[in-house]
């Protein structure tokens, strides 16, 4: 692949992986990104992590970025109230909050850090004007040390609610709700197949595919739990520009919250908890 494919075919991802390049190629020669890095075309991020060098990344972006470092994880609590300017304070790291090991990273673009769940909730539950705590974090990717999750058994939908529950002892706190997104969040996605046809790019030829993996299944929270079959990684076999920070957004919002919980019951189910505080 030359750099001018290459920077034609990943010009709107926010970050690249060598996995991404390597589903669209691959034989491709990992040597090729330190030749660009050399040349100044890229920036390394951390291992296998690139970003084209002159980039100028949004805050969108590099909040995405921030996420993808380590996975599952979102921002805290901290960076968003300083974003929507509800804390007057100026917050120079942004902070992601993870259920894995607390990770530092000082990258070619700014620096990024992780910390525990447990203690990103706590500051929340010392709000006295939160009602209402809760979570959204997908279920594929979670750490082996979360709680409970050895002794997982039936079904998907009996697994994550064997966690959230194991979850929710775990806080101990009455205002907590505990949710795991059955698989993830491009599993919501699949609750419409049209409305990524009409979002994505070059998808006319890629309906019955999309329609043969989501008709697999009774429900989208089913499309399984592995590392090649899970939802994101089906629709990037499908669309190596998909990225869930763009078109994750884009499609999500199409279809609608109706579409979705009438396809996903479990996605439904806590979203009727939400309503009734």
């Amino acid at each position: 692949m030359k750099y001018i494919e290459f920077q034609n075919q990943f010009k709107n991802h926010p970050i690249i992986h060598l996995s991404d390049i390597k589903n669209v190629e691959p034989d491709f020669d990992h040597r090729r990104l330190y030749e660009w890095q050399k040349k100044g075309y890229l920036k390394k991020v951390i291992n296998n992590f690139y970003v084209f060098a002159n980039k100028d990344l949004s805050e969108a972006e590099s909040n995405f970025i921030a996420n993808k470092l380590i996975e599952p994880s979102y921002l805290s609590m901290e960076y968003a109230l300083n974003y929507y300017s509800l804390i007057p304070e100026i917050v120079f790291l942004r902070t992601s909050v993870t259920s894995r090991k607390t990770k530092s990273f000082n990258t070619a673009i700014g620096n990024f850090s992780y910390q525990k769940v447990k203690n990103d909730l706590t500051r929340l539950f010392h709000d006295s004007s939160a009602i209402l705590v809760t979570t959204m974090f997908d279920y594929y990717g979670l750490p082996t040390d979360f709680p409970a999750y050895a002794a997982q058994h039936g079904n998907c939908y009996q697994k994550v609610k064997h966690l959230e529950d194991a979850f929710g002892r775990d806080i101990n706190k009455q205002n907590f709700l505990p949710y795991l997104q059955l698989h993830e969040f491009e599993a919501l996605l699949f609750s419409s197949t049209q409305d990524i046809i009409d979002t994505m790019p070059n998808s006319e030829y890629k309906k019955d595919e999309l329609n043969k993996i989501r008709y697999e299944f009774n429900s989208p929270e089913e499309i399984n739990n592995n590392p090649q079959t899970c939802p994101s990684k089906r629709l990037l076999n499908l669309f190596p520009e998909y990225t869930k920070v763009v078109f994750g957004t884009i499609i999500s919002s199409n279809i609608g919250l109706d579409v979705i919980r009438n396809e996903c019951s479990h996605f439904n189910d806590w979203f009727t908890k939400l309503e009734s505080v």
